[in-house]
């Protein structure tokens, strides 16, 4: 999942670099929800802090890399551009493997990210693979060699 994401901090105001309203350096929330967003029977894969990669001294980009048991997590947190009268604008990749979505259902499902103060920065609905998982399609006919 690639996101581009404006946080708008807290009822307007901003807590300035080292708070929850920065991305990149105040940490970060992934969700997934069964149902539409907000959803029910949300499952909050924890708060993570990126790890801060400084280019000339300054905070250029984030990176988190985790595994759990099967599952796995990999992300991307890049500063763009902040608009005017926001906190901070960020693009994030995403990757989540290996989850276990057992009690998820049907589709769709909500995917989304806090920042530290839970201001539900971001859901987005959806349609999910529930099942089995990939399965590798057969190639043909395979003949033997006597």
């Amino acid at each position: 999942m690639s996101l581009d994401v404006t946080n708008h901090g807290d009822a307007g105001s901003c807590d300035g670099d080292a708070g929850s309203d920065n991305l990149l350096t105040g940490g970060i929330s992934f969700f997934v929800s069964s149902g539409l967003c907000p959803g029910s029977g949300t499952l909050i894969l924890a708060t993570y802090n990126y790890v801060v990669h400084r280019i000339g001294g300054v905070p250029a980009y984030g990176t988190i890399f985790l595994t759990s048991g099967p599952a796995t997590l990999a992300s991307k947190i890049v500063p763009l551009a902040t608009p005017l009268g926001a906190c901070g604008r960020w693009k994030i990749n995403v990757q989540i493997t290996g989850l276990d979505l057992s009690a998820f259902v049907s589709t769709p499902i909500g995917l989304g990210l806090d920042d530290g103060d839970n201001d539900s920065l971001v859901c987005s609905n959806v349609n999910a693979n529930i099942g089995e998982g990939i399965v590798k399609p057969h190639h043909g006919v395979h003949h033997a060699r006597r």
